[in-house]
């Protein structure tokens, strides 16, 4: 299925007169990422070694797409009203999905800690870890996927 057609001037700039933009302008009509299927199956996997693994390709691959443009609303955020509303919905958005995708792990298998700290974890680790390793010291992508499916499953995985 095609993407929706996207307004350009929509995509730059989020109203001033919006104190804090909707998820919808977030999402520019677009399915949310746990309705995905790729995602669906990072959750639905029975195995919890492969779900960890399946969770890895699927950070690695929303990483490849916008953990530069997270970085640069983080870095916004620091001076602009509206760039601090838009993180602060964005990091809400990205701990709601790793909760779901760690309380369905949780109901898999026995976990090291408990499922907040793990939420609280990945939500740490992800775009940050991503943003060192590949773009600053220079791992290719798929080292980084396997390095942190490998990771994950040794912190909470028995």
């Amino acid at each position: 299925m095609p993407a929706p057609a996207r307004s350009p001037a929509s995509d730059r700039k989020i109203p001033a007169s919006s104190p804090r933009p909707p998820v919808t302008m977030v999402r520019n009509g677009r399915i949310p990422v746990a309705e995905r299927t790729w995602s669906r199956e990072a959750l639905e996997a029975e195995d919890p070694a492969m779900s960890l693994r399946l969770h890895a390709r699927n950070s690695r691959r929303i990483c490849e797409r916008v953990a530069d443009l997270l970085w640069a609303v983080e870095s916004a955020a620091a001076a602009d009203a509206d760039a601090a509303a838009l993180w602060a919905d964005l990091q809400e958005q990205r701990r709601t999905s790793m909760r779901a995708y760690v309380r369905a792990l949780a109901r898999k298998t026995e976990l090291h800690e408990d499922a907040d700290t793990i939420t609280e974890t990945m939500w740490a680790m992800i775009p940050a870890l991503y943003l060192r390793l590949v773009r600053d010291a220079g791992w290719p992508p798929d080292r980084f996927e396997t390095w942190l499916g490998e990771t994950f499953i040794q912190l909470w995985l028995p």
